[in-house]
């Protein structure tokens, strides 16, 4: 049974739908990815699933527990952290941590365990007695994420946790979520894919508060029209190999890296995938010709392309929907 569960689920501002009609299903222990460009609703969604904001309509379910008529114990099996850790900088690290936890409700004899333990998850022991105000952001973003796992919640609802992070910094975030997986089912946004691809097992792409797609990298790679690019370097007259390669209805574009001594040409080839596939197609050419060759090479294209490919095929399937609408209606109309 999915631990995160919700059926046409909306939230409005005002007259601006920010989460539209979401059905989602997530299983307990994954951790997934919840992508989108700014703006997409990824940070409404998981406020909903924290209770902070109700939904205008439909069906929400955290770890059994109804939204609406359960939230109390929603709560309890969440951990959040938003974008900047909300912490009292003035504190030590250790001390804020016992504070959070008395204040939610662990037990006194267990307040001391429960804190060490967060802060070793975090690798936050060598910085106990540390001022927050004197920790770099990438600690104090580990020290809100500490407060999230006091209480030992099943869910881990992360918040855009490395915006603003440098690449050091990002990268051990990483090291440490990646630590999490398994005991606790994460929820990750980002609105870069490459970012958060090494630990996810699944991701939701949502935009304009629409749910794109749900799946593995593997299922997302094959929703798309995908662009494959194949590096080459072959010997023949440039203007000749161009014209040759223009006829075939399997390249879509030639981009000219380099063109050497002897007609040796450095070139990239782009076309859309399909059965034959371009690299397939390339040596089929080259063997037929004979043309020498000193590389080539199929380059796999960026999870950031494959996001934005999902966009824009999810703009034109609503474009396209709404143009057989718009027809449908025409010719319902008398003369």
């Amino acid at each position: 049974m999915p631990i995160i569960q919700t059926h046409n689920l909306s939230k409005n501002y005002g007259k601006k739908t920010v989460v539209n009609s979401l059905d989602i299903q997530i299983l307990q222990g994954k951790v997934v990815g919840l992508i989108g460009k700014n703006g997409a609703g990824k940070s409404t969604l998981l406020k909903m699933l924290t209770t902070y904001l109700i939904p205008q309509k439909g069906e929400l379910k955290v770890a059994g527990f109804d939204i609406y008529s359960e939230a109390s114990k929603v709560r309890k099996v969440i951990g959040y952290l938003p974008e900047k850790a909300s912490v009292y900088p003035d504190m030590r690290v250790k001390e804020y941590l016992k504070f959070r936890a008395r204040i939610k409700g662990v037990d006194h004899r267990d307040v001391n365990r429960s804190v060490e333990h967060v802060m070793e998850q975090c690798n936050l022991l060598p910085f106990s007695r540390h001022l927050i105000a004197h920790l770099s952001k990438g600690y104090t973003q580990r020290v809100g994420l500490a407060d999230a796992l006091i209480g030992r919640p099943k869910i881990l609802l992360l918040d855009e946790p490395m915006s603003g992070f440098d690449p050091e910094q990002m990268q051990q975030m990483l090291l440490v979520i990646e630590k999490l997986k398994g005991d606790y089912t994460i929820i990750l946004s980002s609105h870069n894919l490459e970012q958060v691809s090494a630990i996810c097992d699944e991701f939701l792409v949502m935009d304009n508060g629409n749910l794109i797609c749900q799946g593995s990298l593997n299922s997302l790679r094959k929703k798309v029209k995908q662009v494959e690019r194949v590096d080459l370097e072959i010997q023949h007259p440039l203007e000749k190999l161009k014209q040759e390669l223009q006829n075939s209805k399997q390249v879509k574009q030639i981009q000219i890296i380099d063109s050497k001594a002897n007609d040796w040409q450095h070139i990239m080839l782009y076309g859309y995938r399909n059965k034959v596939g371009l690299l397939n197609w390339c040596s089929q050419f080259i063997q037929e010709r004979g043309y020498p060759i000193r590389l080539l090479n199929e380059i796999e294209p960026s999870l950031d392309a494959i996001f934005s490919q999902l966009i824009e095929s999810d703009k034109e399937s609503t474009t396209t929907s709404a143009q057989k609408s718009d027809d449908s209606d025409t010719s319902k109309v008398s003369p």
